[in-house]
Parts: structure tokens; C-alpha cells; sequence
């Protein structure tokens, strides 16, 4: 009986491209006070009188031009990584989206039967944001506390300068630098930001695009250096169990 597993988090997609299916996903999604962070009374107004009427068929045609024949890229192209790594490691890895199947509260039943006890928890986000790292960490520790409570979680903390990390991107992108290279930045309002590090979201997108701008002019972009301010590892042990909810969000040192 295995007592250590991994499990990998990721926002997730709707479960097809119909616009009801469409509509469910944004609805739990944009409902998320972590993506939308007003109060609940203006955020329903906005999606049920906005956003939600107009919205999902424009997106389930979006949706439909990268559809692949075995489903949704995102939790697809996970499952993939999943096997790889469960095969790689030799130990259970499992899936779970914050929005949709596969769920994160089912994967946390699943290593609880498996009688496992010690979870190496990966959110699938070089960058912290509200909306998608903390939202998904946040998620696991509420449905850990509910339904596994003997869990106990070690975090991967951003890893925008990890070394492995950077090195995926040279690999990936090198082709790219050979022509001509652009880093879109998706930005965020300030609160979205935790108090001991706001306006440090900005500059880790920066960084990241300062790596590729290395890759382009030829030279070896894992002598990035570190920025200042940066904690020096990016994993923390911890019980499962809530953090305290503030306005400005939760820093991820302040995670288990």
C-alpha cells in the first residue's frame, strides 16, 4: 500500500464544446470569488446579467478550434504527463481540476482508499496569481479537510526561476528564438497580488520573458539570475487545512 502519491492541479475545461456545457464551466469558473474578487451580490450580477448571456457561445466556438479528437487539450494533454510521471516514479499520481471532471475533490478520495498519507502537491503554474495558484491550492486544502483529513501535503511553490524549469523553455522555444520571438504577459489587477508580494507578479512575468529574450540573442538563459526578494526554496510541508481568507489573497509562503 503505497503512503506517498502526487497529484497534479489545473483550472480545467468545460466538457464539451455545446454552449450549456460552456456555460456551466464559466459560470463556476468566473464564479470563483478568488477569479472575480467583488462581493457575491455584484459578481452574480455581472455574470448572470453580462457575461453569461453573451459570452459562452463565443467561447464554445473558441473552445471548438482546439478540440482534439480525444477531448479538451488541457485535461488530454494532462493525463498524458500523468502516466509519464506515474511510470517514471513508480508511485500513484493522479489529476484534479478546480472546475470541472477530473475533480479535485474525487482524486483526494481516491488516494485516501489508496491509504495514502503523504501527497506532493503540483499546481501547474510557473507564476502566482488568485486566480489560478492560490484558487486551486486553496481548493485542494478545503476538499482535503472535508473528505481526507489525514492527508498531508508537500507544496511546489511558483517556479517561474526554477532552473529545470527554465530549461524546459529554452528547449521548447529555441526554435521559436531562431526567428522572432514575442512574450504576451496575461495581466492581473494589483490586488490580485498577496500583500508580501504584491507587484512581484509583474516582475516574475518579466523575468520569464527575460529568459526568452536571453534564448534569442544566443545566450544560456539559466544564468538568470534570481530575483531579489525571491525565497530560495519553493516547496513547504504542512497539514492540510484552510488558510485564513484575506482581501489581497494568501501568499504562498503562507501555505503549508
Amino acid at each position: 500500500m503505497p503512503e506517498q502519491a502526487v497529484l497534479l492541479v489545473n483550472l480545467g475545461s468545460p466538457a464539451s464544446t455545446s454552449v450549456p456545457d460552456v456555460r456551466r464551466y464559466l459560470r463556476a469558473f468566473l464564479g470563483d470569488e478568488r477569479v472575480i474578487d467583488y462581493p457575491a451580490w455584484f459578481r452574480f450580477l455581472l455574470l448572470e446579467g453580462i457575461i453569461l448571456r453573451v459570452r459562452p457561445k463565443k467561447s464554445a466556438h473558441a473552445y471548438s478550434q482546439v478540440w482534439t479528437p480525444e477531448g479538451a487539450p488541457l485535461p488530454v494533454t494532462t493525463e498524458k504527463v500523468r502516466a509519464k510521471l506515474e511510470t517514471a516514479l513508480g508511485l500513484p499520481v493522479l489529476a484534479g481540476m478546480r472546475y470541472e471532471e477530473p475533480s479535485i475533490t474525487g482524486a483526494l478520495e481516491k488516494l485516501r482508499d489508496l491509504g495514502v498519507r503523504e501527497v506532493f502537491l503540483i499546481p501547474q503554474y510557473p507564476h502566482y496569481a488568485m486566480s489560478s495558484w492560490e484558487t486551486v491550492v486553496v481548493k485542494v486544502y478545503e476538499e482535503a479537510r472535508r473528505v481526507a483529513p489525514g492527508l498531508r501535503f508537500t507544496t511546489v511553490q511558483p517556479f517561474f526561476a526554477d532552473t529545470d524549469y527554465i530549461e524546459a523553455l529554452h528547449t521548447v522555444s529555441a526554435p521559436a528564438a531562431r526567428r522572432r520571438l514575442r512574450s504576451p504577459t496575461h495581466q492581473l489587477p494589483r490586488r490580485a497580488g498577496a500583500p508580501s508580494a504584491q507587484g512581484r507578479f509583474l516582475a516574475r512575468a518579466g523575468a520569464a520573458s527575460q529568459v526568452r529574450r536571453e534564448e534569442a540573442a544566443g545566450n544560456d538563459p539559466r544564468l538568470h539570475r534570481r530575483l531579489p526578494g525571491d525565497a530560495g526554496g519553493y516547496r513547504r510541508r504542512g497539514e492540510a487545512g484552510l488558510p485564513r481568507r484575506r482581501r489581497h489573497g494568501v501568499s504562498p509562503d503562507s501555505l503549508p
